[in-house]
């Protein structure tokens, strides 16, 4: 079984043996030596792919905290003074004990404002809030749009790591790029723990989706570009599976964590553990095209080889692909006025811009919503997951 090397667009001598793939080819492009390595796949090829892709099972639990750490004291909810202040408003009119303290309000300056708030109030819940801590617990006055922010807050970070990524991830790489979002979004995390300020939360929430998307986006494109375009699709599929399989990890942090702030622990020590094969991984050789590094990207590609159980000599190999690389500037406004010059491209790129505005919309909705839309939130969060798995 060994092709001709006409037959397979490769100028190469190469064999096969029942320790694996072994090759040793003159000139090669990176695709080509891909597909070589991924032509008879092992379960330790699959294996590491799930392991890149692992940082994607560790980012609901961030992305969604503030859906836990945040809950509302309900009419159910039992309370009792903590101020002096409220013990003599009782004492005057007792009747307002058997009322919801969020329906007490006063009219100051045409604004209605809570007649009791999270300073006057002991409340009787099973795990603290962080909405309770701040006063926005209530849908009065601001509070309710002031609340909602910790949560979108986050994706106006991930755009700033979208725009901050796309200049790193070709420049110092996928993986360096990755590292700084992984000691981004664990120290930030883990400073949740001491917070007791809103504006403070409010950039930690920030700073949580700028780091998020800088190592989730790059080591998914890192592990895409260990892949034949053949086998990408795959990939996407297990990005998502790995995602759902976060949702249990981000339930249960909210359920058994009884501290808003030491949720914002668990999260930090949860994307702590399954992020740390960002230091290990290797570099995409694609990236060392681009810098038009030849010997580092065939280091790359045969470290991955080698990891997958395959066996490839490229010592004499020259990488066909790299003086095309090179031709090219490499830069945001060249790829921007390659778009501008396919119009198919232009209008596929919109399109795609379109619809996931309004998918992102719905779907960040339903998955913020889930204490809202079920009567048990940790409930929902399991039939999320089991839904995306579907």
């Amino acid at each position: 079984n060994e092709p001709s090397a006409q037959s397979s667009g490769i100028n190469a001598e190469y064999g096969e043996t029942k320790e694996g793939f072994r090759g040793c080819w003159t000139s090669a492009s990176c695709d080509e030596l891909l597909d070589s390595i991924w032509r008879r796949p092992t379960w330790k090829s699959y294996l590491l792919i799930m392991v890149l892709m692992g940082t994607w099972i560790s980012a609901p639990s961030v992305v969604y905290i503030t859906a836990f750490a945040g809950i509302n004291p309900t009419a159910d909810n039992k309370w009792t003074c903590r101020s002096q202040e409220c013990k003599d408003l009782i004492a005057a009119n007792s009747s307002l004990f058997s009322e919801f303290p969020c329906e007490l309000t006063r009219e100051v300056d045409g604004k209605n404002e809570l007649l009791l708030k999270s300073a006057d109030i002991e409340w009787e819940m099973t795990h603290s809030s962080f909405a309770v801590e701040f006063d926005l617990n209530c849908d009065v006055g601001a509070t309710k749009a002031l609340k909602t922010l910790l949560s979108s807050i986050y994706f106006a970070g991930a755009l700033t790591g979208l725009i901050i990524g796309g200049f790193l991830y070709d420049h110092i790489g996928r993986k360096k790029t990755a590292l700084l979002g992984y000691f981004i979004v664990v120290v930030i995390t883990l400073c949740g723990t001491f917070c007791h300020n809103y504006n403070f939360l409010l950039a930690i929430r920030f700073l949580q989706g700028t780091g998020g998307f800088l190592v989730a986006t790059g080591m998914y494109i890192l592990t895409v570009e260990l892949l034949p375009a053949k086998y990408r699709n795959y990939a996407n599929a297990a990005a998502q599976m790995l995602w759902a399989f976060g949702y249990p990890i981000a339930a249960g942090v909210g359920y058994f964590v009884k501290d808003w702030n030491y949720m914002f622990l668990a999260a930090a020590i949860i994307v702590f553990i399954l992020n740390i094969q960002v230091f290990f991984c290797i570099e995409s050789p694609r990236f060392y095209l681009i810098k038009g590094d030849a010997k580092s990207a065939k280091m790359s590609i045969e470290a991955f080889a080698a990891l997958t159980g395959a066996k490839l000599d490229l010592e004499n190999t020259k990488l066909s692909d790299l003086g095309k690389v090179q031709e090219r500037e490499q830069s945001f406004w060249q790829q921007l006025r390659d778009m501008c010059s396919y119009p198919s491209l232009l209008l596929e790129t919109l399109i795609q811009m379109f619809l996931w505005f309004f998918i992102g919309m719905s779907y960040y909705g339903f998955n913020f919503g889930w204490g809202s839309i079920v009567p048990n939130r940790y409930l929902g969060y399991l039939m999320a997951s089991l839904g995306e798995l579907i």
